[in-house]
């Protein structure tokens, strides 16, 4: 159960140097009021913040949460923070965040990718919890249930022998009964009908006990289902390395059974698994069943030979994010020189830039330059 959400994180100015003593504010989006402030700070010194919120909020919540860092006037400062989950408390963490700062349409869509992997990681650990959650609270019940079930079978045997008191005590007598048989009498059956009805509440106690039993193991039978689909489908994603290949195959075969394609983008909405080392796309099911918002994606060029212009019939694949391995393996057939350029960048080992552009002409004697990212820049 999460009793507490900590924010954290660093703002800077756009020059690189922290924000000091700046109101920030921790939001989290509602299902129906949108969104909302749940906790208040002011940064340091340093530019660091911690704001600090009880787990209440996530209460009425059936999904993966929201949160987004906002200034003093309510302006969006940062969205989509790395979240990690522990048995008692969501951190939200937002990294460096710079307060007014050029966009890099590059750094944040890798920042904003590897923040959608942390985001669905923590989304399966809390399923993974909540299983486990689920599987102690049914033993508890079994136990509870075992102890009500004794505690029955008790009470019918003292009701039983209830009975036989009160049915000897009634037996005719040879005399007039004196007040002290009458007395006993009136007590045994005012103590019969408050077992009767003490077994009676035991019976309720037990038959909800039972259905409360039976909806947790319905419910953890589902959360394992989910979780072994979950498992089997990660192992089955393809790597990321192949995906623009197997893709392009495929493509091939459509042509050669005479489809005919046009210039078109596709589009894999899913999430990264296994280290980032695959990529799991989403079906029609799934899909309705998740924020696509949280959801990674994926887009691949497609442009038919017929479309290529003079240079040979050629035109330039997109590699960008492939590795250059993979990459090779497309630009091979096409029989042009290719130079492998490492820069400064992320994710490590990716091509981040090529030229020619996709779709641009490969005239005989192009020289086809790949940037591949080695890190971030060291400092001299």
């Amino acid at each position: 159960m999460i009793r507490a959400i900590v924010g954290t994180g660093t703002l800077l100015n756009s020059n690189g140097k922290p924000a000091a003593n700046l109101v920030v504010n921790l939001q989290l989006q509602t299902l129906k009021g949108g969104w909302k402030t749940i906790a208040q700070s002011r940064t340091t010194q340093a530019g660091s913040f911690k704001l600090r919120m009880d787990g209440s909020e996530l209460k009425n919540l059936n999904v993966m949460p929201h949160f987004r860092l906002a200034g003093g006037r309510g302006e969006v400062l940062a969205e989509n923070p790395l979240i990690e989950v522990g048995r008692t408390t969501l951190i939200v963490d937002f990294g460096k965040t710079v307060r007014g700062g050029q966009a890099n349409p590059l750094r944040d869509r890798l920042a904003k990718s590897e923040r959608e992997s942390q985001t669905l990681k923590a989304e399966k650990d809390v399923l993974m919890q909540r299983f486990l959650d689920a599987k102690q609270t049914t033993k508890a019940l079994e136990k509870n249930r075992d102890e009500l079930a004794a505690q029955i079978a008790q009470k019918d045997v003292n009701l039983i022998d209830l009975k036989a008191q009160l049915e000897k005590t009634e037996m005719p007598q040879s005399g007039p009964m004196d007040d002290v048989a009458t007395q006993e009498i009136s007590r045994l059956k005012l103590q019969l009908l408050s077992s009767e009805i003490a077994l009676r509440d035991h019976k309720a106690r037990e038959d909800t006990l039972n259905s409360r039993f039976n909806g947790l193991t319905s419910e953890r039978d589902n959360l394992k289902a989910e979780l072994d689909e979950l498992r089997g489908a990660e192992a089955a994603a393809p790597q990321i390395g192949t995906l623009a290949t197997t893709i392009a195959n495929s493509l091939r075969g459509m042509e050669a059974e005479g489809v005919e394609l046009a210039d078109a983008r596709i589009t894999l909405k899913g999430y990264l698994a296994d280290g980032g080392n695959r990529f799991k796309p989403f079906d029609a099911a799934e899909l309705s069943r998740v924020d696509s918002k949280a959801a990674s994606e994926i887009s691949f060029g497609v442009r038919p030979k017929s479309s290529a212009s003079d240079s040979g019939g050629r035109a330039m694949p997109d590699v960008v994010g492939l590795t250059p391995a993979s990459a090779a393996r497309i630009l091979r057939p096409l029989g042009r020189r290719v130079e492998v350029i490492e820069v400064p960048g992320k994710p490590v080992g990716a091509i981040i830039t090529q030229n020619p552009a996709a779709g641009g002409d490969l005239p005989p004697e192009t020289i086809i330059r790949l940037m591949v990212a080695i890190g971030p820049q060291k400092e001299s």
